[in-house]
């Protein structure tokens, strides 16, 4: 982690600064009940400070990376009153999680259905699902069901780094999809 960024063995970028903004709105869809929050991936720990200004009852947070485990460590996320840690692969601990009321995704180089497949186990009637979305990702079949609305929230940003292959720079809209149980 350097400059505001995180990146990979091979320079890729994990995280940007830049997505500071995307973060702040994706906190502020999933805290919008208050109650227990899941964040999947901390990476830079930008929407996890986020999640921290809101009035909520707990934190989990789930991170595999071991030097992003590491950093959060350091900067005392294992010894904060109200969260809770889980230094491990999302795969290996769902079967454990409470239900959350709200949830947000973000991991490296992971597909996401499979979490999809299995978000309705974790997330309790009006909880909100919220996840980092590639552009141009349609909404996975599993959310076009009755149990579920699915809305759009755009972020403006006022920057998008260079060389940002998963995300179209002449564009200065990020559009989240927002689910909700409903069921």
């Amino acid at each position: 982690m350097k400059d505001n960024r995180l990146l990979d063995s091979k320079a890729r970028p994990i995280m940007m600064g830049w997505e500071d903004p995307i973060m702040k709105d994706a906190a502020n869809l999933i805290c919008s009940n208050g109650g227990k929050i899941l964040n999947v991936g901390f990476g830079l720990g930008i929407i996890d400070n986020y999640i921290q200004s809101y009035d909520i009852d707990e934190h989990w947070i789930i991170e595999a990376h071991p030097e992003v485990q590491n950093k959060m460590k350091e900067k005392g996320w294992d010894k904060k009153s109200n969260v809770v840690c889980l230094f491990d692969k999302w795969q290996n601990v769902y079967k454990d999680l409470p239900k959350f009321d709200g949830i947000y995704f973000d991991t490296w180089m992971e597909g996401i259905d499979p979490f999809h497949e299995i978000v309705s186990s974790l997330l309790k009637p009006e909880g909100k699902y919220a996840y980092w979305l590639p552009m141009n990702c349609n909404v996975h079949p599993v959310f076009k069901s009755k149990n579920y609305k699915v809305q759009e929230h755009v972020t403006e940003l006022e920057y998008v780094a260079k060389n940002q292959r998963y995300y179209d720079k002449s564009s200065k809209n990020y559009i989240h999809k927002v689910v909700t149980k409903v069921a």
